[in-house]
């Protein structure tokens, strides 16, 4: 792994222009590859540069990435990663990254490595994300080969200071799928809004369903009680007249059930006189008078006397 890619490239930056810029740099290329667009012949905006040395590769990119080219109008910055292409391919094994923020201006990335490197030997690179400008963004990613190293890393330097004017936040870094290209990234983007879009019509139509069957359940259900009502008081009005027919009894509890009023009871309080004044002369006039109709009803009975109840009888005085 010698080779270097470098992109953002102006159309007037030839190979000449690169080794020219590296050497103003003070260092020394072995070879520059421009890259075309194979459709038109014009440069692609990317090359591959070849220091012939691993560790040199790793300290050019270290050392100048963000800074600006000398020469170029107006200023550009190497923008500098590890070339992947061919049997060249990076293939060593597993690197683990790290998020820092609050990364002050003056920050570049051989200062944010040599920073972490002061105390994690496995840190391998650092890179400070700039943006169209060349101007820094206030953060980068800082690549670990030991994933020990990498976890204390995230523990120690959060609010370690000493690399630029800040503190240093740090965070597990979330890696991100390579695009391929703008049309293509865009595309993805419309598909998968497309398809979340659709995903949200419809479960809102599932829902608007679910409600609707809802309410046509309540109805019916509502309108089912209000059915069964009516029929239980139909029946009752059907089944109380022959009922009462065979027993009165119940037509009177059920009255008195569904009318019921408390009797009126009146109380006579008037005093009466426990010796009230006696008439005599009427008295005797009555006594008389039921004497008279006793006589009269004994002469109508037609009894004998005892003197004549037989002809031959003794008469036995008294």
């Amino acid at each position: 792994m010698t080779s270097l890619w470098m992109g953002d490239l102006d159309g007037y930056m030839d190979e000449a222009f690169i080794s020219s810029a590296f050497a103003a740099m003070g260092e020394a290329v072995v070879s520059v590859k421009m890259i075309k667009n194979r459709a038109t012949g014009s440069p692609a905006g990317y090359c591959f540069v070849d220091f012939g040395d691993y560790t040199v590769s790793q300290k050019v990119m270290t050392k100048l990435s963000g800074l600006p080219i000398p020469g170029s109008n107006p200023i550009k910055r190497f923008k500098l990663n590890w070339a992947t292409y061919g049997k060249d391919s990076f293939t060593q094994g597993p690197e683990y990254s790290i998020f820092v923020g609050d990364l002050s201006p003056d920050v570049t990335d051989n200062a944010l490595q040599e920073f972490f490197q002061r105390k994690f030997p496995s840190c391998k690179a650092a890179k400070v994300v700039l943006d169209t400008a060349g101007n820094s963004r206030g953060y980068g990613f800082v690549r670990f080969t030991d994933e020990m190293e990498h976890r204390q890393a995230m523990i120690d330097m959060q609010g370690a200071v000493g690399c630029g004017s800040k503190p240093l936040r740090v965070s597990a870094a979330t890696p991100k799928r390579p695009q391929t290209s703008t049309a293509a990234s865009t595309s993805a983007y419309s598909s998968s809004s497309a398809a979340a879009a659709a995903a949200t019509a419809t479960a809102n139509q599932q829902y608007m369903q679910q409600y609707q069957q809802y309410q046509q359940y309540l109805a019916a259900w509502q309108g089912y009680q209000h059915q069964q009502q009516q029929q239980h008081l139909q029946q009752q009005q059907q089944y109380y007249p022959h009922y009462q027919h065979y027993n009165p009894y119940v037509q009177t509890a059920y009255h008195s059930q569904m009318s019921y009023e408390e009797p009126t009871v009146t109380v006579d309080n008037t005093a009466e006189d426990p010796n009230p004044p006696l008439n005599i002369t009427e008295e005797n006039k009555s006594i008389m008078s039921s004497e008279a109709d006793f006589f009269y009803e004994l002469e109508q009975s037609r009894w004998q006397p005892v003197e004549t109840l037989s002809s031959g009888a003794k008469t036995v005085p008294a």
